[in-house]
């Protein structure tokens, strides 16, 4: 218009990728299958799937494959496909992977001689108790989540971050299956022993209990393997 400045305006943005069919549907089952909402041996329908979501079914093809590849789907397009149901020894792989990767980031964290971050790991449960954990269990395991993410992310190292949020992802899977009262009792208390040796910096006894409180997790798997010979948690013959 005449009279008038055209400002440009010098803004450093990062462009906006449109998220896919596809990504979202990977979204959206992974999520349903750690949830447990869609269970273990659960068989899965590309053309239910794909009525259920409202898409065509080559994205929902596409996104079974991913998740195969990523070991929550097992099974080929000639026979069907199905919810993994976990075994020991992945699970205990898992396991392993993440003590490697936490028990290094905890050290990093006090390396790092960041008091207002240790400071923050170290109360992030002091307002949480067991009611707490009862009315608002997702609450909880948010808190726990960004625990653990605070010891990976103090490596510094994008491709072992990489590696943990894919763990993670594994670990929300397992907790998902224990009995709630598992989770509640157990890990409730090993947070706050946890996070009182942060606040009180004593690294020694942090990766003694951390060690403590991942292998107690995988040894509660493992009981819940051997309980339940007949797989309880496991969905019956329905077709999703």
């Amino acid at each position: 218009f005449d009279g008038m400045q055209c400002v440009v305006y010098h803004i450093p943005m990062e462009r906006i990728r449109p998220v896919s069919v596809k990504q979202m549907i990977i979204e959206t089952l992974s999520k349903e299958i750690v949830t447990c909402k869609i269970l273990p041996g659960q068989v899965l329908n590309e053309r239910e799937l794909s009525l259920m979501l409202g898409v065509s079914r080559t994205p929902v093809r596409e996104a079974i494959q991913f998740l195969a590849t990523e070991g929550f789907i097992t099974g080929s397009e000639r026979k069907s496909w199905r919810v993994t149901v976990p075994d020991v020894n992945t699970i205990c792989d898992v396991f392993g992977f993440r003590r490697i990767i936490e028990l290094s980031g905890l050290d990093a964290l006090f390396q790092l001689n960041d008091d207002q971050l240790l400071d923050y790991a170290g109360s992030l449960f002091d307002d949480i108790n067991l009611d707490n954990v009862r009315q608002d269990r997702e609450s909880y395991l948010k808190r726990d989540r960004e625990l653990h993410r605070i010891f990976a992310n103090s490596l510094g190292n994008s491709r072992a971050m990489e590696t943990f949020n894919k763990l993670s992802v594994w670990v929300d899977w397992v907790r998902h299956l224990l009995p709630r009262n598992v989770i509640t009792q157990n890990g409730l208390i090993e947070h706050k022993n946890l996070c009182a040796a942060i606040r009180a910096r004593d690294l020694p006894e942090s990766k003694r209990l951390l060690a403590n409180h991942i292998s107690r997790a995988e040894q509660d798997f493992v009981n819940l393997m051997s309980k339940s010979k007949n797989n309880n948690f496991i969905a019956e013959e329905t077709v999703l």
